[in-house]
């Protein structure tokens, strides 16, 4: 599945609508750790490796772009194919290997995710704590099953955005705004 995003800064009064709007599905809590070697080799090319739990989760942008409107990345959940993809060899579990191969954590959050159905839309109202500061932002997806599929679903997005005049700018993804507060050279 191809996951086609955008995040959003919401004020109080749009969050509220789109709250009235929006159908409550369900409240998640959950800690993410991404991971990274000394270089930043993934990162910095849109690669992004998280444990969230006890388990494994690649996320390939699909569009390496800086001026796209929205994200779209490959999630792949498969251990195996992750470590195909990352070119990481051992029968060891996932995170032994990554040891072994000198990657590290360079990020680790709570986020506190409520998720809600609106239409065809999967919305995610997420607050992100890390360490001393706390992140709040709102993503707006649709999932596809080919490349084709990927251009209408960031039409269908922004068309949603701009019905309800949110502003369209580019917003940081949890870790990008962690690294840019706190690991600038990252960054």
């Amino acid at each position: 599945m191809i996951e086609v995003e955008k995040k959003f800064i919401l004020s109080d009064d749009q969050r509220e609508l789109l709250i009235r709007e929006a159908e409550f599905l369900q409240e998640i809590v959950f800690c993410d750790v991404y991971y990274d070697n000394q270089s930043y080799d993934w990162t910095l090319q849109d690669i992004w490796l998280r444990a969230r739990g006890d388990k494994f989760e690649l996320k390939v942008s699909l569009d390496r772009t800086l001026g796209r409107q929205v994200d779209q990345y490959d999630e792949i959940t498969d251990v195996d194919e992750i470590k195909k993809i990352l070119n990481l060899e051992g029968d060891e579990e996932l995170s032994e290997i990554l040891i072994k191969e000198g990657f590290v954590p360079i990020c680790e959050c709570k986020t506190t995710r409520k998720k809600y159905r609106l239409g065809e839309f999967a919305v995610d109202m997420d607050l992100v704590e890390y360490d001393d500061y706390s992140w709040s932002l709102v993503e707006i997806e649709l999932m596809v099953n080919k490349k084709s599929e990927i251009a209408d679903a960031a039409r269908k997005i922004m068309d949603f955005a701009s019905q309800r005049n949110w502003q369209t700018s580019r917003i940081r993804g949890k870790v990008t705004e962690y690294l840019k507060r706190k690991k600038s050279e990252h960054y």
